[in-house]
């Protein structure tokens, strides 16, 4: 949302906090859908809180942007996060299950 997001790692005992992105709102519609989808599928792709909450932060703040429920051009995006997950993350190895 607008006052960003708070994720926390059990495993290492560490809280992250996420500033939400700027945007001009023109439907909240899918945002936080998108925020949660986002996070939770390169959290589990990478392991990486802190990178999984921006990553997210930056795809919800997208959707914010965009009238359509399902925004022009999504898939690219959500193509691009991946491609950034990978080459970020290249040789590590992310969460299983």
């Amino acid at each position: 949302g607008e006052k960003g997001a708070v994720g926390y790692d059990f495993e290492k005992g560490r809280r992250y906090e996420q500033k939400a992105c700027p945007a001009k709102v023109l439907s909240t519609v899918g945002a936080g859908d998108s925020f949660g989808a986002a996070f939770f599928c390169l959290y589990k792709k990478t392991g990486d809180v802190a990178f999984s909450l921006d990553a997210a932060a930056r795809l919800s703040a997208y959707v914010v942007s965009c009238r359509e429920t399902v925004p022009p051009g999504a898939g690219e995006v959500i193509r691009g996060l991946r491609v950034e997950a990978e080459e970020k993350h290249s040789g590590q190895t992310g969460k299983k299950g």
